[in-house]
């Protein structure tokens, strides 16, 4: 019962999460003129580093302890299935995730993919300039 409790609350902190993460990056690819790489090069310098290390330890353990690997037998298969887990794809295909909270980051990376487009494809920095200039207007009348 107390563990169902905890993640209930685990589950909503990390909506919780998702919700302001979306709220601040949204914003900030609206109010910042940024180009997307310097965008998706600084995501990747907060995020990748400490995902690489513990990538890194579960990829040795399972070396370690085979009986509790997820990694396929078959060499080739493995390579893909590494892959797949350092691109964030678990989450978005079909593919048990190498370590428990690749999903999270999985979809994290998504929004950075998407958003900056819908941005760009709404014209949303337009839309917001535009309304910008207008209250600045009412303002000062």
């Amino acid at each position: 019962m107390i563990g169902e409790q905890l993640q209930s609350i685990g589950h909503a902190g990390v909506d919780l999460f998702f919700v302001l993460s979306g709220y601040l990056i949204s914003g900030a690819m609206i109010h910042r003129h940024r180009p997307f790489l310097d965008f998706m090069g600084k995501r990747i310098s907060r995020i990748y580093p400490t995902f690489l290390a513990v990538f890194i330890l579960y990829f040795l353990l399972s070396y370690l302890f085979p009986e509790r690997s997820k990694m396929p037998v078959n060499v080739e298969a493995a390579g893909v299935y590494l892959l797949q887990n350092l691109f964030f794809l678990p989450g978005m295909i079909d593919v048990e995730p190498m370590t428990v909270v690749s999903w999270s980051l999985s979809n994290e990376f998504f929004f950075y993919l998407t958003i900056p487009a819908l941005v760009a494809g709404l014209k949303l920095r337009e839309r917001f300039d535009d309304l910008d200039r207008e209250d600045l207007l009412h303002q000062s009348r």
